[in-house]
């Protein structure tokens, strides 16, 4: 049973199920981490059940609500229930992430009186179908906010929703990285990379809108033919992947690390970061990049121009230009110091627009002020 705190702002946190290692999991653990606890109390609810060796390690109450279907008379009545625990608990904001957990919590929220209601979005609505993209904009609609990370993403919200623009509001990522030290520490040589062979680096999760199959063409198109990549990442197929290595004749010079955890010690291997993804809200990866004083080199998609300023800390490259790609990653290459320079930029960019400590401040503005509005 969850325990109330009357002096406390009560906010609950809807999400279909959770994980440290993914965008939005990561970005929500990060700010329970970090919030004031003088001010909130955070409630996390997941719909589904407990992924398989997740650990959760957060530092508020969570409740599994076991649903496997929506579409049931368990999840009718889980409806009901929840809509009393939140009046029980005093919830005065709730948070909605991804359209499942927005359908359900829209209709428990609604029934428990909350009149602060937030739907967020973190991406640009990539190959979504057309019944649920009616169904993200009419939740849109009916939901009193819209939080989402990248000013790309508020533009498309706008365009294709018909949202006010007083309705969404923007607030990037919050990252930071942090070594977790380990006996088996990863090096060059523990990956059969010599020392002086240029690391072309992504990291990502390995689903398809990713497209490393972009990043592998690319990497084919390198001219340098000592250069190494690395790819990490997650994925439960990684055969369609490997096949295309060898394809390209990079066997010998693709590592693909299947790894989610400790990203720092694979970033302090790379000498340039890409990203090949055909769809991003705010992408982590280019931030870390960033952090890291690594220069990066992605596809003009979502909010990658917000985090990459052309030319003076990475390059921005149309979508889909391949050859473009391969061509600015091999200016770098053989350019050692301009390449540094727009790393050292990089730093001071990143450390001022993504830290975690403007992403939490900003969240608590956002609940203060949405609590002081009639809307």
């Amino acid at each position: 049973m969850f325990a109330a705190d009357k002096n406390k702002i009560a906010i609950a946190y809807l999400i279909n199920n959770f994980g440290r290692g993914g965008g939005t999991g990561n970005q929500l653990a990060t700010l329970i981490d970090n919030m004031d606890r003088d001010k909130f109390v955070p409630y996390i609810f997941i719909l589904q059940p407990k992924w398989k060796d997740v650990h959760l390690d957060l530092n508020c109450q969570i409740k599994f609500l076991n649903l496997t279907s929506l579409i049931s008379m368990k999840g009718i009545m889980a409806i009901f229930k929840l809509g009393s625990e939140f009046r029980k608990r005093k919830i005065k904001i709730l948070q909605l992430f991804y359209l499942d957990s927005r359908i359900f919590g829209l209709m428990a929220g609604k029934l428990a009186g909350i009149k602060k209601i937030i739907v967020c979005r973190r991406d640009s609505g990539y190959q979504i179908s057309s019944r649920d993209r009616w169904l993200m904009k009419k939740t849109s609609q009916m939901a009193d906010y819209c939080l989402v990370n990248a000013q790309a993403v508020k533009r498309m919200l706008l365009e294709t929703e018909s949202l006010p623009e007083s309705k969404v509001t923007v607030i990037c990522n919050g990252v930071s990285l942090k070594h977790i030290n380990q006996e088996d520490e990863v090096s060059r040589k523990s990956l059969g990379i010599s020392e002086d062979a240029p690391v072309v680096g992504i990291i990502a999760n390995l689903r398809p809108v990713k497209r490393i199959d972009r990043f592998i063409e690319v990497a084919s198109m390198i001219k340098n033919k000592n250069c190494h990549f690395i790819i990490v990442g997650w994925a439960k197929d990684r055969k369609v992947l490997l096949r295309e290595i060898d394809r390209r004749g990079l066997n010998d010079r693709m590592h693909f690390v299947y790894s989610v955890d400790n990203v720092y010690q694979y970033l302090k291997l790379f000498d340039i970061g890409v990203l090949t993804s055909a769809s991003e809200g705010l992408s982590n990866s280019l931030i870390e990049y960033s952090l890291s004083g690594i220069p990066s080199v992605a596809f003009d998609v979502g909010g990658n121009s917000e985090i990459i300023e052309d030319g003076e800390t990475g390059y921005i490259i149309k979508d889909g230009d391949k050859e473009s790609m391969a061509t600015k990653i091999d200016l770098l290459i053989e350019n050692k110091k301009q390449a540094r320079q727009l790393g050292e930029k990089a730093i001071q960019f990143s450390r001022a627009a993504f830290s975690i400590e403007k992403m939490v401040s900003k969240t608590e503005s956002f609940y203060e002020t949405i609590l002081g509005s009639n809307r």
